[in-house]
């Protein structure tokens, strides 16, 4: 279920987007061109989108589709910016990362130990070792 944190990944919590974004998943993929990108990157509880800056992003699309962000205070409990090298923006409680990956609290033990290899492989070795190292770890529970 880990995610690989990009320049600045927009990760979005899949509870929200069946909640509230009209739509739901698929237009979500569809709005974001999930199944266009290698970067980015789908798991059982989170979308990741992939860009250069927080700037890149249309936030608004996502406010019309019905998720909340609370502008005056730069928060929402429906998505998070998390920056590959200063973390979350603003913390939420469906989100775990360590600046290389991002997960959701559910993922099982056998990913996380692969985030772990992962993240202590020497980089010579990762493409030796793994086709797309840096891409969504998603095992059989």
């Amino acid at each position: 279920m880990p995610v690989y944190i990009h320049t600045v990944s927009l990760i979005v919590s899949k509870k929200s987007i069946l909640e509230k974004y009209q739509g739901g998943l698929e237009a979500f993929k569809k709005d974001f061109k999930i199944d266009i990108s290698d970067l980015h990157q789908e798991d059982r509880e989170l979308f990741s989108v992939a860009r250069m800056d927080v700037d890149d992003y249309d936030i608004e699309l996502l406010m019309e589709r019905g998720m909340e962000f609370d502008e005056p205070n730069q928060f929402s409990n429906d998505f998070v910016y998390v920056y590959r090298y200063g973390g979350m923006l603003w913390k939420v409680d469906w989100l775990i990362e360590n600046q290389i990956f991002a997960w959701h609290p559910s993922a099982n033990s056998k990913e996380l130990a692969m985030v772990e290899e992962v993240c202590n492989t020497n980089v010579d070795d990762l493409f030796i070792k793994w086709e797309k190292p840096f891409q969504a770890i998603w095992l059989d529970a």
